[in-house]
């Protein structure tokens, strides 16, 4: 899925980052039909990152020191599916773009899903 976010592309493994306000991250892998809201793992910097839905308009909103707003960062290259990133920020209470760690997720998912005698979609790229 292709949509845009203020003029910018965001696509099933796009980033926005906010860093105007504090340590917000957001991970979309996708949007509604109607472009209102994005889909992904949220992070507010407090220690519990979760996926869930956000609203656009309130991304575009959000305004730092001298009316800064988020950005799309432009070299995000996803090392992982999203589910890897959900399992790394619930082990580091944050989001982490580290290989090591998404390994270790990605080890741990593995496990789970071997234990519960699952399929993983779940995959490092």
């Amino acid at each position: 899925m292709i949509a845009t976010l203020d003029g910018h592309h965001l696509s099933a493994s796009g980033r926005t980052r906010g860093d105007v306000a504090g340590a917000g991250t957001w991970l979309l892998s996708g949007l509604t039909e109607d472009d209102a809201l994005g889909f992904g793992l949220c992070d507010l910097g407090m220690g519990f990152p979760e996926l869930g839905y956000v609203s656009l308009d309130e991304l575009r909103g959000i305004r730092g020191p001298f009316g800064l707003t988020i950005e799309r960062d432009l070299t995000f290259e996803p090392l992982a599916t999203l589910t890897v990133y959900a399992e790394a920020a619930r082990m580091a209470e944050g989001v982490v773009e580290d290989r090591a760690s998404l390994e270790a997720a990605f080890e741990r998912l593995e496990r789970r899903a071997k234990e519960d005698r699952r399929v993983l979609k779940a995959r490092m790229l």
